[in-house]
């Protein structure tokens, strides 16, 4: 009886040892997050998401199973702030073709540089061939802006009241 206790006695010893001198190793199932182009989310496994955590530690395994609630948070982008955006226009001085009596003459095509925006309304700076000046534009579509604003003719230095078409190429 003495040897069978001895014999366990041992044992504890060695378990205690292997246990102070190595660290557990856990092993985790992945979950994988994907979002799709029209921004859903999707996660991996089968509802409800089982989740397995498997733990060696010496001569102990232990496994344990539970579910997964996915919760996902996405950053917004945000509605206001700076962005430089050229965008190529063609617009018409209104004062210019009044002033000249011909409408050809009016077309003036350059770049608008967005600066800020709120939303789909944009500060612009608008520099053509004809005319400089600054102004508000509006998004119609990602990539096409309606713009109206000031303008000075650089022929006499005329006020003009300018409106254009933007369309930036990102």
């Amino acid at each position: 009886m003495a040897k069978e206790d001895m014999g366990t006695f041992i044992q504890l010893l060695r378990d205690q040892k292997c246990r102070t001198s190595h660290p557990p190793e856990l092993t985790l199932d992945p979950i994988v997050v994907v979002e799709d182009k029209e921004g859903r989310v999707y996660g991996s496994g089968a509802q409800p998401r089982p989740y397995t955590i498997r733990m060696t530690w010496c001569n102990y395994e232990v496994v344990a199973s539970g579910k997964v609630q996915l919760t996902v948070a996405k950053r917004e982008p945000p509605v206001w702030g700076f962005r430089f955006r050229p965008k190529f226009s063609s617009g018409f001085l209104f004062a210019s073709a009044f002033v000249k009596q011909d409408a050809l003459s009016a077309i003036d095509v350059g770049v608008l540089w967005e600066g800020f925006y709120y939303r789909s309304v944009n500060l612009n700076l608008a520099t053509g061939f004809r005319s400089v000046g600054i102004g508000l534009g509006v998004d119609l579509l990602k990539n096409v802006t309606l713009y109206g604003g000031y303008a000075v003719s650089y022929e006499g230095w005329l006020s003009n009241p300018y409106v254009a078409v933007g369309i930036a190429l990102w």
